[in-house]
């Protein structure tokens, strides 16, 4: 069970009050700066499944100082390649990530339903 420093009529209430350091915009300014300074390096490569309704793109692109970052794109049969254009269509992306020893997974919806069940 959850516990609170607060009660839960206080919770309702709570206001975050954020804090903005003088040097906020210039941060920014200078991390984007430092982002740009790296090429995207972005490859879409295809990957073969069993998924009768998807094409599978293993991705894998240069992030934050030039370390790679990895995942994979899912996108319908029905709709563009990853590396086309022009048309919409519904995708999957999902992340997996570590934060304090704990697994974090998130998943996109498509529309209303969640993405793992949209093939």
């Amino acid at each position: 069970m959850a516990l609170f420093d607060l009660t839960p009529d206080e919770l309702l209430d709570y206001r975050v009050k954020p804090e903005i350091p003088p040097d906020f915009e210039e941060f920014w300014r200078r991390t984007l700066a430092e982002a740009a300074a790296f090429p995207l390096a972005a490859r879409f490569t295809p990957y073969d499944t069993a998924l009768p309704n998807v094409h599978a793109y293993d991705v894998r692109f240069a992030g934050w100082g030039g370390e790679p970052i990895a995942g994979w794109l899912l996108v319908p049969r029905t709709g563009q390649d990853a590396d086309g254009g022009g048309n919409r269509c519904r995708a999957s992306c999902s992340t997996s990530a570590t934060a304090a020893g704990a697994a974090i997974r998130t998943t996109t919806r498509c529309g209303r339903r969640p993405a793992s069940r949209c093939w």
